[in-house]
């Protein structure tokens, strides 16, 4: 049997709680840990979005950098994400921040009414994108080494990536993008 839909932004924390995934509340919305079959931690941040809900995971929070990774790594890290794109249809990738701090992050956008269904359902993409390629981004970001050896695969023409591939959603400065 179907929740009710809300009825209203402000109840996203009693929307968390009836997905039945472990949460807690803050000023801006709900943290909700995600499970994922792996040693790394991903918290799904939900929140109230222009018309909407967005549900997102910060996936540089945990890279520690000293210098600017270089261009390879954003090119690196865009591919996997559109890969992913590809792969999961509810989730989008994206990339912004600057240069000596970049932001990589996975998001999914539910318009309003939302109901406990789709929230579950989002959160549960949301951890299977993470488990799938959550600690490859934050790699690809931090290390050249790796990022130039995936570049030079896809040029190579042992990955290839699709031209017709929808592009990943820039987030500019670092901001949340509007749904």
């Amino acid at each position: 049997m179907s929740q009710p839909a809300i009825a209203a932004i402000s109840e996203v924390a009693s929307l968390c709680a009836a997905s039945g995934w472990p949460f807690t509340e803050g000023e801006t919305g709900c943290r909700v840990k995600l499970e994922v079959r792996r040693e790394a931690v991903f918290h799904a941040h939900v929140e109230c979005a222009a018309g909407g809900i967005l549900a997102w995971v910060d996936l540089t929070g945990a890279v520690a950098l000293d210098v600017a990774p270089p261009q390879e790594c954003h090119q690196a890290a865009r591919a996997l994400l559109r890969e992913l794109e590809e792969r999961m249809k509810l989730v989008r990738g994206a990339l912004g921040g600057t240069a000596a701090e970049p932001s990589a992050r996975l998001e999914v956008c539910l318009a309003l009414p939302c109901t406990v269904e789709q929230l579950a359902d989002a959160l549960s993409a949301l951890s299977v994108a993470c488990e799938l390629a959550g600690p490859e981004i934050q790699l690809l970001l931090s290390n050249p080494e790796i990022a130039c050896l995936t570049q030079t695969n896809c040029a190579g023409g042992r990955s290839p990536q699709r031209q017709d591939a929808l592009p990943v959603t820039l987030l500019p400065g670092g901001e949340p993008s509007a749904l």
